[in-house]
C-alpha cells in the first residue's frame, strides 16, 4: 500500500448530490484503499460520513469533520481536530476552491505543502 502510516485530510470530501461520485470522495476512496487514514472533510457533515463509512466499509480507516472550506475558523478548527486525534496530516488535499488559501495559512494542518486536485 502506498499510503499506508500516512493522514491524508481531504477537504470537500463528500459527493454533492448528482450522478457523478464527485472528485472530494473518489479522491478519499483511493487514498484510504491505498492504506491512509483519511479526514474526509465537507460543510455537509452527513456527506462527509457517508465517505468515511465507505472506506471503513472496504476495510480503511477514516474519520469525518464538518467545516465550511470558505469560513478560516471552520477550517482552522477542523485543522485542529485532525491534529488533535490523528497527528498532522502528512497530505492535505483540497477539492474546495476557497479552502485552498486558508489551508496555506494553516501550518499545523500538514506536515507536507497542502495540493490542488481540482478546480471545479
Amino acid at each position: 500500500m502506498l499510503l499506508e502510516n500516512r493522514v491524508a485530510l481531504v477537504m470537500g470530501a463528500g459527493q454533492t448530490p448528482g450522478a457523478t461520485i464527485g472528485n472530494g470522495r473518489a479522491a478519499s476512496l483511493l487514498f484510504g484503499r491505498e492504506g491512509a487514514t483519511v479526514v474526509a472533510v465537507d460543510r455537509d457533515l452527513a456527506a462527509a460520513e457517508e465517505t468515511s463509512g465507505q472506506i471503513v466499509g472496504a476495510g480503511g480507516r477514516a474519520v469525518a469533520l464538518q467545516a465550511d472550506a470558505t469560513d478560516e475558523q471552520s477550517v482552522a478548527e477542523a485543522a485542529a481536530r485532525c491534529v488533535a486525534r490523528l497527528g498532522a496530516s502528512t497530505s492535505c488535499t483540497t477539492t474546495s476552491v476557497p479552502a485552498w488559501p486558508l489551508a496555506m495559512r494553516q501550518p499545523s494542518m500538514c506536515r507536507a505543502k497542502p495540493s490542488i486536485t481540482s478546480l471545479g
